[in-house]
């Protein structure tokens, strides 16, 4: 309203594992885990604000400042600390959030019928897939069971992909459509249920699935790189590109989990084609 062609940006926000005293612990619930209420809660944020037409959002921070620290934000990081960088839930959850949103725009809610279910709606531009993120907006324990989601649109097909640790990508199955509907279990930890016109559903979870992770993608000194369980006990090469496709190093790695030390590198963007047997991604990352 008063400043339209200004972008409005939200930074640190997020929840810590180890102090149970702030406005910003994150706390055991049910059988949820201290990292696992963390990790539910910060997409829940980020779905939220998606809603509100905030252009970024940043949550505070990669990597916890102490892995059982008693000072307030110490960790409330999507990792451990600098040196480990083990991932926590909430690096999987938030990365598999991104993917399955990546190039869909938030265009509302989708009224539940039931006040345990929020729905939020994500369509690309073409309009030939949407998506529906589903939780429930409660900190005790919910669970709906065989949620009952129309599909307006009335798609050819559908996908569940439900945010697991281990996984960048998620975990997706086929759904059946029976009347432009799809049952699925709701709780407080989000699920996306991905649709698209086209028959070929097989395709959808083809996109999703990812060989490599790469973090943290803005960095001063170390990626890690995650070889996916499929791609486990074959030679992994990591080629890093700069920006005019030059290659400015080589590293090779027999392990399913192992850093690159870049901390010799100028500046700047750029790009890590990792190759491992058949497979090859080319993941992009900043160096401070």
């Amino acid at each position: 309203q008063y400043l339209p062609d200004c972008e409005i940006w939200l930074t640190e926000f997020g929840w810590e594992t180890s102090i149970y005293d702030t406005p910003f612990s994150a706390l055991e619930v049910g059988s949820f885990s201290r990292e696992e209420v963390q990790a539910q809660r910060i997409v829940r944020e980020y779905l939220l604000l998606s809603s509100t037409g905030i252009d970024r959002a940043a949550q505070y921070m990669l990597r916890n400042a102490e892995n059982n620290g008693r000072t307030q934000h110490s960790s409330s990081g999507f990792t451990t600390i600098k040196g480990e960088w083990y991932p926590k839930p909430s690096w999987y959850y938030v990365y598999t959030m991104k993917n399955t949103l990546k190039g869909m725009f938030f265009v509302g809610e989708q009224a539940s019928m039931n006040a345990n279910v929020n729905i939020y709606k994500y369509q690309n531009a073409s309009a030939d897939t949407t998506v529906y993120a589903l939780w429930c907006p409660t900190s005790n324990d919910v669970f709906v069971d065989d949620y009952q989601l129309s599909l307006p649109n009335a798609p050819k097909s559908a996908q569940l992909v439900e945010m697991v640790v281990g996984e960048t990508e998620g975990k997706a199955s086929e759904l059946n459509i029976l009347r432009n509907t799809v049952k699925v279990d709701v709780s407080e930890r989000p699920i996306f249920v991905v649709t698209t016109s086209s028959t070929n559903s097989a395709s959808i979870i083809a996109k999703m699935e990812s060989s490599f992770s790469l973090y943290p993608n803005y960095t001063s000194n170390m990626i890690g790189i995650e070889v996916s369980t499929e791609s486990k006990n074959i030679e992994t090469e990591v080629t890093i590109i700069n920006p005019i496709g030059k290659t400015v190093m080589t590293t090779k790695s027999d392990l399913a989990v192992f850093q690159v030390d870049v901390s010799k590198l100028v500046s700047g963007i750029y790009y890590a084609r990792i190759k491992n047997g058949r497979q090859t991604e080319v993941h992009k990352f900043i160096k401070y």
